[in-house]
């Protein structure tokens, strides 16, 4: 029997190294979407860019809030690839739904339907010109079957940086917003978007190092 222990290990590593290509072909599956508004975002130099980051999620999903309610949960959070010379961006994330499901002794706080994160970037003097800065959203999306792996949900902020501020984006066909076709809610989201309520899995925790 002691014969059989290296080839029995073999196997063994040989399983895993078979299932380790796999793993990496788990597709990615986003279910949140990033947007900005407005578009594009205007400001003057030395001055703060103020706009919107707006996130869907699609229905039936949900996304853990940016402080979870226990630490191994993962938390959603917005992040900009800066140019040289910017400070870090200041964002307002906004208050989670609790629900309180059977697994968990707490309520837990989640993200659902559409939300609107507020956004102020300080623009260095100096600054001219249309910049384009990549974004992403890291999430996890859950509903009450499983969780996905973690993911980036990916946009582009375009800042128009110049004289006057806010005039240097607008338009010269820009009509106003329609206020009449969809209601809004007090945080400026329509309330027509989806907001399914679903439960949260076990299974939706931070990966352990």
């Amino acid at each position: 029997m002691l014969l059989n222990r290296p080839r029995a290990a073999g196997a063994a590593l040989l399983v895993v190294l078979a299932a380790a290509p796999v793993a990496a072909l788990v597709p990615r599956v986003e279910k949140a979407h990033l947007a900005f508004d407005p578009v594009p975002v205007a400001a003057g130099p030395g001055s703060d860019a103020r706009f919107t980051a707006v996130v869907t999620i699609d229905a039936g999903w949900h996304a853990q809030a940016h402080v979870p309610t226990y630490d191994y949960l993962i938390p959603t959070v917005l992040g900009f690839d800066l140019p040289p010379g910017f400070g870090e961006a200041a964002v307002d994330y906004p208050k989670p739904t609790l629900y309180k499901f059977e697994f968990a002794d707490e309520q837990l706080a989640v993200y659902e339907g559409t939300v609107a994160l507020d956004v102020r970037l300080p623009v260095p003097a100096g600054t001219s010109g249309t910049l384009e800065i990549p974004a992403h959203l890291r999430y996890q999306a859950c509903n009450d079957r499983q969780c996905l792996p973690p993911v980036d949900a990916t946009a582009t902020v375009k800042l128009v940086v110049g004289a006057g501020g806010g005039a240097a984006a607008a338009a010269p066909d820009a009509s106003p917003p329609d206020t009449e076709s969809a209601p809004h809610t007090a945080t400026g989201v329509p309330k027509n978007y989806p907001n399914a309520k679903t439960l949260l899995t076990e299974d939706c925790i931070r990966p352990q190092s």
